[in-house]
């Protein structure tokens, strides 16, 4: 077998939270030869071996993702199949290499699940981005970042809002700058906020990991929402979910403006008076999963090498 080398998985869509995945797989591949976008990593023709970790959201395009190519050494940790792309996982195909390579490491309770119930081997490891290192230090001046929070800015009070730092995870540049544009977030967080409000799951993990303080707004139900729990971020609910034939009829009559406004009054109202959202929140503390997640990265990565020398 040729020299194995190790591989980052890479990305064309918009949302700067994949690479946020693939930056905190650094540390386990360090001096990664290639990177290879995650959307076609079964068409990829090579004659390298790379041992890649598959630590993302799979898949916007799931027959030309996977099962990635034979030049791959796959390490599965951190794995989360979509529920859109659920029924092309369960294919036969794709439940085959799953055992081959298990057991899979799973980024949500849900994935777990679903691959159990396909019978194959899998475990609850959570999200790699939840063991980037705790900053070194606390701005003296820090700000609030609010990341993608213009369907809940009306539940964040007007004196936060008025000095805050607002940003998107979504990404317009030229793909030549897509690499810094990740660094330069990552070093935003890090060096300026003292609060992160964010209805994106991965802004909320990494800043949470490097000990910032998160208000996180999402759905509960959401079959990702197990990764926040498992490191005790609360989730405020901001999205309604309301049953097939109500968005069939809000869709045919173009009443979603109307829907949404509802949505705005009825959270406004239940955090008003039933249940307060906690905006001075304490840092979060989860050491011993850090370690236990990158422990068990670690073990599996060095398993495949073993069974390979």
């Amino acid at each position: 077998m040729s020299q194995i080398r190790p591989a980052l998985l890479s990305y064309s869509t918009m949302n700067l939270g994949d690479d946020l995945q693939t930056v905190a797989t650094l540390p386990f591949l360090p001096h990664p030869a290639h990177s290879f976008d995650r959307d076609t990593l079964a068409l990829q023709q090579n004659e390298g071996t790379f041992i890649i970790l598959m630590n993302a959201w799979w898949a916007s395009y799931p027959e030309n993702a996977f099962p990635p190519a034979s030049c791959f050494l796959p390490v599965f940790i951190g794995f989360h199949i979509s529920s859109s792309s659920a029924s092309y996982f369960s294919q036969p195909h794709c439940i085959a290499y799953l055992k081959a390579h298990g057991p899979i490491g799973c980024r949500d309770l849900f994935t777990m699940k679903m691959l159990q119930q396909w019978g194959v081997e899998a475990f609850f490891s959570g999200c790699l981005t939840t063991t980037y290192e705790k900053r070194e230090k606390i701005p003296e001046t820090g700000k609030v970042i609010l990341v993608d929070t213009a369907r809940v800015n009306y539940l964040i009070p007007a004196s936060l809002r008025q000095d805050a730092m607002a940003l998107t995870h979504m990404f317009n540049g030229d793909p030549d700058t897509r690499e810094k544009a990740v660094n330069d977030l990552l070093n935003l967080y890090r060096t300026t906020a003292s609060l992160v409000i964010t209805t994106r799951l991965h802004a909320a993990l990494t800043c949470s990991a490097m000990g910032i303080p998160v208000v996180f707004f999402f759905r509960p139900e959401d079959p990702r929402a197990s990764t926040a729990a498992q490191i005790g971020l609360p989730i405020y609910p901001y999205l309604l979910n309301p049953p097939a034939w109500l968005k069939k009829w809000l869709k045919k009559f173009r009443l979603f403006d109307l829907w949404i406004r509802y949505e705005e009054i009825y959270f406004g109202l239940r955090y008003r008076f039933i249940k307060q959202i906690n905006l001075t929140p304490a840092p979060l503390d989860f050491e011993n999963h850090k370690v236990g997640l990158r422990a068990k990265t670690t073990a599996m990565i060095d398993a495949i090498l073993h069974r390979l020398a």
